[in-house]
C-alpha cells in the first residue's frame, strides 16, 4: 500500500491540533493541584448570624429553620431574634420569648420585647402585662415595665402597684422607690401627692427617701416646703437633716444629676436578651 507523501505531516498537524483542543476548548485547566493541598471551604454561618437574618424574613421562613435546630440551640436563637427584632416588631418579638423552652430565658426575653412595646406603646404594654397568666413570665414584665410606666403612664404604675397582685413581696418597696424616682423626673409634686397617701409607714418613709433623693437636686425649694408640710413622715427628720448637702449639690452647676437609690432592673441572665429599649418610640 502506497503512503501519500503529506499523510505524516497531516497526522502530526492532527494529533498536535487534537492536543491544543484539549487545553483550550472551555478555557479550563486541566492541572491537578498539588497533593495534600485542599481548595479552601467557604466558612458556615454561625447560629447567631443566621438569627439575625432571620429578622429580615418572614414567620414561615423562621419557622421552619427554628424546625430544623435542636431546643437548646431554638432557645438560643429566639433569644437573639427578640433582641434583633423588637424594636421593629415588639409584637413579634414577644412571640418570640414565649416560645423558648426554658423558663428563665423565656420570662427574661418576654420583659425585654414588653419593655420595646412600651417604647412604641405604653398602653398596649400595660394591657398586655393584665393579661399575662405565667407568673414567672408576669414577674419579669412588671420589673421591666413599671419603672417606664412612671414615666408614661404615672398614674396607671402606682395604680398597679396600689392593686398589690405583685408576686414578688420582698421586691415590693423597692419597686414603689423605682416608680416614685422616675416619676419625680417628670413631675415630683405629683409624686409626693402619691407618696403622701401611702399608708403603710415603713413604705411611706422608703417612698419619701426615693422622692428627695431626685427632688432636693432639682428644686430644693420646693423640696423643703413639702418637707415642712409633712412633718407626719415616719423619717422627716431624716430628711430635713439632710438639707444643707442637698442644697450645695444643687447650687454647684458642675455636679452631675444624682443617680437613682433604687435604679431601673436592667440586670440580664443571658448574653441574648440584654438589650434596655428606648424610652423613645423609633
Amino acid at each position: 500500500m502506497k503512503i501519500h507523501p503529506l499523510a505524516p505531516a497531516l497526522s502530526a498537524l492532527a494529533i498536535a491540533l487534537v492536543v491544543a483542543a484539549m487545553h483550550d476548548r472551555t478555557g479550563i485547566d486541566h492541572a491537578q493541584p498539588p497533593v495534600g493541598r485542599q481548595e479552601p471551604r467557604q466558612p458556615i454561618p454561625s447560629l447567631a448570624d443566621t438569627a439575625r437574618r432571620m429578622t429580615s424574613l418572614s414567620t414561615r421562613e423562621t419557622n421552619a429553620w427554628l424546625g430544623t435546630l435542636s431546643a437548646a440551640e431554638q432557645d438560643k436563637a429566639l433569644s437573639i431574634l427578640v433582641a434583633e427584632s423588637g424594636q421593629a416588631n415588639p409584637w413579634r418579638a414577644l412571640d418570640h420569648a414565649l416560645r423558648i423552652h426554658s423558663s428563665t430565658l423565656r420570662a427574661e426575653c418576654a420583659g425585654l420585647a414588653i419593655a420595646y412595646l412600651h417604647a412604641r406603646d405604653p398602653r398596649a404594654a400595660l394591657d398586655r402585662l393584665a393579661s399575662e397568666a405565667d407568673p414567672a413570665v408576669r414577674d419579669a414584665m412588671e420589673r421591666r415595665l413599671l419603672p417606664a410606666l412612671a414615666e408614661t403612664l404615672a398614674e396607671d404604675a402606682v395604680q398597679w402597684l396600689a392593686t398589690g397582685t405583685m408576686d414578688h413581696a420582698d421586691h415590693f418597696p423597692a419597686f414603689v422607690a423605682t416608680t416614685v424616682q422616675r416619676w419625680a423626673q417628670q413631675d415630683p409634686a405629683a409624686a409626693a401627692v402619691w407618696v403622701t397617701s401611702i399608708e403603710e409607714p415603713s413604705l411611706r418613709a422608703n417612698a419619701a427617701s426615693a422622692l428627695m433623693a431626685i427632688w432636693n437636686h432639682r428644686s430644693p425649694a420646693e423640696s423643703d416646703t413639702w418637707l415642712s408640710a409633712h412633718p407626719d413622715l415616719p423619717n422627716v427628720e431624716d430628711l430635713i437633716r439632710a438639707g444643707p448637702s442637698r442644697t450645695i449639690a444643687a447650687t454647684d452647676d458642675s455636679s452631675p444629676d444624682i443617680e437613682p437609690v433604687y435604679p431601673p432592673d436592667n440586670t440580664v441572665v443571658s448574653e441574648s436578651c440584654e438589650d434596655t429599649p428606648s424610652s423613645e418610640a423609633p
